[in-house]
């Protein structure tokens, strides 16, 4: 320390934490009890803590992976009905697509030849109709030149 403190004022209290604990005993040394012991307790102390952290986090990740597998699972679990509906009406309505597709693409082949068989008989009609027409004009002609 700078200076000592007088006896009457109020000591500061014994920190909590680690490095404020390991900081005031490196504080309190003086350069009569500064030697390489003190300064490799010091190291140990930080080793150890350092090596508790370490498996305190662990253990804390472990712990919180843990509880967050459960819990996707729990989520999966309590969707997976809802999910099932959802993929049943989904595959239904793909096979009903499919039979609808069918089902138009056999309507215009049905509709394209039916207008092919129609324009095919609106021609032989109208031929058969023309022949007809000529015939009589013909008819007609041989009649009148007859007469």
């Amino acid at each position: 320390m700078a200076f000592p403190l007088p006896d009457h004022l109020p000591r500061r209290a014994v920190p909590q934490d680690i490095s404020s604990r390991i900081l005031g005993r490196i504080d309190e040394a003086t350069l009569q009890t500064l030697n390489a012991e003190l300064a490799r307790s010091w190291l140990a102390d930080l080793d150890d803590n350092i090596t508790s952290i370490k498996v305190c986090l662990a253990s804390l990740f472990f712990s919180s992976t843990y509880f967050l597998q459960h819990r996707i699972r729990d989520t999966i679990h309590s969707n997976l009905p809802r999910f099932e509906s959802q993929l049943a009406a989904s595959k239904s309505v793909c096979e009903r697509l499919q039979t609808l597709e069918a089902d138009v693409d056999a309507l215009h082949e049905t509709v394209s030849h039916s207008q092919v068989r129609s324009q095919s008989h609106q021609y032989t009609t109208h031929s058969h109709f023309r022949r007809q027409v000529w015939s009589q004009q013909l008819h007609d002609d041989s009649q009148g030149m007859a007469h």
